[in-house]
């Protein structure tokens, strides 16, 4: 009789448990519907300039009328977001902005609701979870990637949507899920360089060691997901005899290290033959920037290819030059790192100082962000730590100590301290979960998954990359909420437990 009122009484709870989840959740959507409309109220609109200008995309006029080769001749970019480009010219050419519109409105509720979720299964309290999740599905930089037409969005969306989806797969053990979590990493390293074939290998061998008895559904799950990158690997080497997922790795690179040496530096290591004379050139130059020999190369009959100048009058990137271009930076860049370390240091300073700055400051977001500079000003200070709102160039010529307190202030301070204090409490967040027995596999893996990728993005996007490392640092900002909300919720829970 006791077991039947206590089965009774258990199962009005989680019933009770389940209907306040559903209501805190239709709130948070809700929240995430009224924000949009007020934001558009108060100007902000889908910016689809980039579609005729970022270096990223193929020319329009390819995307709409030679579709399939172009993708296939693709070195500069993995191929997935110029395939979803290309699609949508072909069937909204007349609706454009509306179908981007609403393509990036579709992936904001599925951000929502997947953070949301994931919180409340790491076990963060519903109404933690619900006032986290609104605070950045409102906040200005979350906007602000929402309406931009570039894919820092839908990778953000993706992630958070498979940190979910690995957590649902290790609680049902089963292969749908599994194979949904490994083909969302799949299509996020088919649509951002960044994202290597051996970043998505690691999550493969990590799950077939601590899941070894689901091996099968495993193998069964990740096959197909790993086959189509590996694929575009051996495409490109293939085609252009480069084992990558793009061309540009040594255009990148060269930014934080050759372009750090002053202009007298390299005319001398020039002179000497140390580095060649594509290092006095900044990368990512025009066709007349370089010498006949290296611009010179022999027509292949192929539109992407030979195309020197876009539609929109911008530089075709994925011009065949282009990859051995890259090349000889990366040669350049290499020697610089081994016999210029101090060079190198110097440009990982300046990538650590952009990394550290709210994500709203970007600068293609201007346009955006001026219809909400107060808000984005609020959140910048209160959330961020941001005392300045400026980064003035002219302090360079007042003095060191001037310039570099400005730049300090322009950071965001509560990002500078916080972040590496989530991060550590993540790790150890990760020590607890494997030590206790039995291990709690979903909890464990998704809290390492989660980790992983905060040391990867933070790691790889400041090692190589300059200049765009506040916006690469927003794909991972919804880990470190996540981090934040066990922070809060197991602090809260501590503090009851000593008040009891």
């Amino acid at each position: 009789m006791f077991r039947e009122i206590n089965g009774a009484v258990e199962a009005s709870s989680l019933k009770e448990l389940k209907h306040r989840k559903v209501k805190q959740l239709t709130c948070v959507i809700i929240v995430f519907l009224l924000s949009r409309l007020l934001y558009y109220y108060v100007g902000i609109r889908f910016d689809v300039t980039p579609l005729a200008h970022f270096w990223q995309y193929i020319d329009v006029n390819l995307l709409s009328t030679n579709l399939l080769q172009s993708l296939y001749y693709l070195h500069s970019q993995p191929p997935l977001f110029n395939l979803f480009l290309g699609i949508s010219l072909k069937f909204f050419a007349n609706h454009l902005v509306m179908a981007f519109h609403l393509s990036y409105l579709l992936l904001g509720l599925i951000f929502t609701i997947s953070l949301y979720l994931l919180m409340t299964k790491l076990g963060v309290s519903y109404s933690l979870s619900t006032i986290l999740t609104i605070l950045f599905i409102i906040s200005p930089a979350c906007i602000l990637y929402e309406n931009w037409l570039f894919y820092t969005y839908p990778i953000a969306v993706s992630l958070s949507l498979s940190a979910f989806f690995l957590h649902k797969f290790l609680v049902t053990q089963t292969a749908k899920d599994g194979f949904i979590f490994f083909t969302l990493l799949s299509l996020i390293a088919l649509t951002m360089s960044m994202f290597h074939i051996l970043w998505f290998s690691l999550f493969v061998l990590i799950l077939l060691f601590y899941e070894r008895h689901n091996w099968k559904k495993i193998a069964f799950a990740c096959c197909i997901p790993f086959a189509l990158i590996f694929l575009l690997y051996l495409k490109n080497l293939h085609v252009f005899g480069i084992f990558t997922n793009s061309s540009w790795f040594g255009m990148n690179f060269s930014r934080i290290t050759i372009l750090n040496l002053p202009e007298q530096e390299r005319v001398s290591l020039v002179c000497q033959g140390k580095i060649s004379e594509l290092s006095l050139i900044p990368p990512f130059s025009n066709f007349v920037d370089y010498p006949l020999n290296w611009s010179g190369i022999k027509k292949t009959n192929i539109p992407v290819l030979d195309q020197e100048i876009k539609t929109g009058g911008d530089t075709n990137f994925n011009n065949i030059i282009y990859i051995n271009i890259s090349k000889q930076y990366l040669k350049d860049a290499f020697y610089t790192l081994l016999f210029q370390p101090k060079t190198y240091i110097k440009g990982l300073m300046i990538a650590y100082w952009n990394y550290f700055r709210p994500s709203s400051k970007y600068l293609f977001l201007m346009d955006n962000r001026k219809h909400i500079q107060d808000m984005d000003r609020f959140y910048n200070l209160v959330f961020f730590g941001q005392i300045l709102n400026n980064d003035t160039p002219t302090l360079r010529k007042d003095g060191t100590i001037q310039y570099d307190t400005h730049k300090f202030l322009n950071m965001g301070l509560f990002l500078v301290i916080g972040y590496p204090i989530l991060a550590f409490y993540g790790f150890l967040l990760t020590l607890k979960a494997f030590s206790g027995n039995p291990i709690d596999s979903p909890f464990a893996l998704t809290i390492l998954f989660i980790g992983i990728n905060i040391l990867y993005i933070t790691l790889v996007s400041n090692s190589f990359e300059l200049h765009e490392n506040n916006r690469l640092r927003f794909i991972i900002d919804p880990f470190f909420l996540l981090l934040l909300s066990l922070f809060i919720n197991n602090g809260v829970k501590k503090f009851k437990q000593h008040a009891d």
